[in-house]
């Protein structure tokens, strides 16, 4: 519960500090909203798991992959996207740069679909027809020249 709270005021302190110009980056205060986006996400989540108590077993594993990833996903962004200083020269601005900061958040992703959708996908098979009409094969014809 107290960290859903932390989360919560964390996130309502960013967004008011980003309306206000308190806070801004280099880049403007978009950074500042996207961070504290991710942070009440994060505390809704959080609180959501408080007050229903009880998570069923489908339920435990996506909601504390998504936590964890969101961190990774903090963790690769500030490192990729705002230590570029420190990259070789060749790499800085790259377009590797942004997929690789973005990766967690794809691989999440491409789980939570496989999690939720994973039955439906498994009875989605190629139906061909169990008959297929017998073709005639007949040699090629000689041409004369």
């Amino acid at each position: 519960m107290l960290a859903s709270v932390i989360a919560l005021g964390t996130g309502a302190v960013m967004v008011w500090a980003g309306l206000t110009g308190r806070s801004t980056t280099p880049v403007g205060s978009g950074p500042v909203f996207i961070l504290a986006g991710l942070s009440l996400v994060a505390g809704l989540l959080d609180l959501r798991v408080v007050l229903r108590k009880r998570l069923s077993a489908g339920e435990t594993h996506p909601s504390s992959s998504m936590a964890y990833v969101l961190r990774l996903f903090i963790a690769t962004g500030s490192f990729f996207l705002g230590q570029q200083k420190v990259m070789p020269h060749a790499v800085r601005g790259s377009p590797i740069l942004f997929v690789l900061a973005f990766a967690p958040l794809a691989v999440m992703l491409f789980w939570l679909v496989r999690i939720h959708f994973g039955k439906t996908l498994r009875k989605l098979t190629l139906r061909l027809p169990s008959a297929l009409p017998a073709v005639a094969l007949t040699p090629p014809l000689e041409m004369e020249i």
